[in-house]
């Protein structure tokens, strides 16, 4: 008699949570997406997500065989596989448009002409969102705080959301979606199935990490995250990169993750990366709509330490030490003094949150030359060689050929 195996083999419908793939394989021959043999598949926009969720499992080098080296190259194949799925064009015609994230504003972009150039999608999420109504009132701190407050209500409320999620939805794309579409709550009302699915397909990309931490923790762990003194952190932060409308500039979109995250963790189990991470999902409309709607009374503004002033957004250019020291920050002013070979060269902390140069006076020093970088663009010199006045500046930089010092009249960005 013919005795039964007690030993069950792997297939993969018998894994929970199912995966593709029961044992590790072999890496493709390739080093990146775009190496031929090319190929064409054309397929429903909305099955996007759920081919994600199937190429999930190969973004770990335990996924395949072979060396070290052979899977660090195979997963990085399969991770530009997938921006590639979720940045993709949908649309049968022979005109190929790509699309990706900006790194800088977190808008989606499309390109017609094989990336180079970059135009705004007008079909995108951000594009199509509803605007809230501004508050009301008059401008100034008051105003600020009642943003920053309804800011911190819509995270709680989120925060609460993502918890619930915590052991009820067990797959990596699920948790995903779920995580975007609670997300953009604020940005569209009443859309939803497979017209939702489309919209925000382009953004996924920006929820995979936090979605996989929500998987792999508890939600009591979660939780924790959240305290008092994070919640407090936060509101200051929302409140002193708030303009006085109650509205943010995209570089206090782009300056509000930044400082989450240098202020209260930057990795996936700390509160910092989450509430950056929501913020990033919202987008620069979606955080002026979480301005904009709320009861405005959460907590209080009043011991919040802002920078004084725009000047403060500044330091001295980071590459070495001969580029000059910051002397004084003044309300509307910065004085600073050359270093070595006569140069000065400021930078702005966040490239992306910069000042308009009103005028410059020179102090001290003789044989004045200057140059400047625009706000927004990464700084990678040479600098435009040119006055800066008028001009926001992420970079300033000035020469002397008698060593010398200098007062920057600056205000905020028009």
């Amino acid at each position: 008699m013919k005795k039964k195996s007690v030993i069950k083999l792997p297939f993969p419908e018998l894994l929970y949570p199912y995966s593709p793939v029961a044992k590790p394989m072999p890496p493709p021959s390739i080093s990146s997406v775009c190496d031929e043999p090319l190929t064409t598949v054309t397929f429903s926009c909305s099955l996007i997500p759920y081919l994600l969720g199937i190429l999930e499992v190969y973004r770990y080098k335990d996924s395949f065989t072979g060396t070290d080296t052979e899977k660090t190259i195979a997963v990085g194949v399969m991770r530009q596989l997938m921006e590639v799925l979720a940045m993709s064009g949908c649309g049968c015609d022979d005109k190929v448009i790509i699309r990706r994230i900006n790194p800088e504003t977190g808008e989606v972009e499309i390109s017609e002409d094989d990336g180079a150039t970059w135009t705004t999608d007008p079909a995108s999420i951000y594009t199509q969102a509803t605007r809230a109504v501004p508050l009301s009132g008059e401008n100034g701190d008051v105003k600020k705080c009642e943003a920053a407050n309804n800011v911190i209500e819509h995270m709680k409320d989120l925060q609460l959301e993502y918890a619930g999620m915590i052991g009820e939805i067990n797959t990596i794309t699920d948790m995903v979606i779920a995580v975007v579409v609670a997300g953009v709550a604020l940005l569209f009302a009443g859309v939803v199935a497979a017209a939702l699915i489309t919209l925000i397909t382009p953004i996924l990309s920006k929820a995979f990490e936090i979605a996989r931490m929500l998987i792999g923790t508890t939600t009591a762990a979660y939780n924790a995250m959240f305290t008092e003194e994070a919640w407090t952190v936060t509101r200051c932060i929302l409140y002193c990169n708030v303009s006085e409308d109650g509205s943010f500039s995209q570089g206090a979109w782009s300056a509000v993750q930044a400082e989450l995250k240098s202020e209260l963790g930057s990795g996936t189990t700390q509160a910092g990366a989450n509430l950056a991470s929501m913020v990033d999902v919202w987008g620069k409309v979606g955080l002026d709509n979480a301005a904009r709607i709320g009861s405005g009374t959460e907590g209080n503004c009043d011991d919040c330490a802002c920078a004084n002033t725009c000047a403060e957004k500044y330091q001295i250019y980071q590459l070495d030490a001969a580029h000059g020291e910051i002397l004084e920050y003044g309300d509307n002013f910065i004085i600073a003094a050359c270093g070595a070979g006569g140069y000065l060269t400021l930078e702005a902390i966040n490239y992306n949150d910069c000042c308009y140069v009103n005028s410059i006076e020179v102090l001290t020093g003789t044989g004045f030359a200057t140059a400047f970088e625009t706000c927004g663009i990464e700084p990678s010199p040479p600098w435009t060689p040119t006055t800066p006045i008028e001009e926001c500046c992420s970079i300033m930089e000035f020469q002397f050929t008698v060593n010398g010092t200098i007062k920057i009249f600056i205000d905020n960005c028009p």
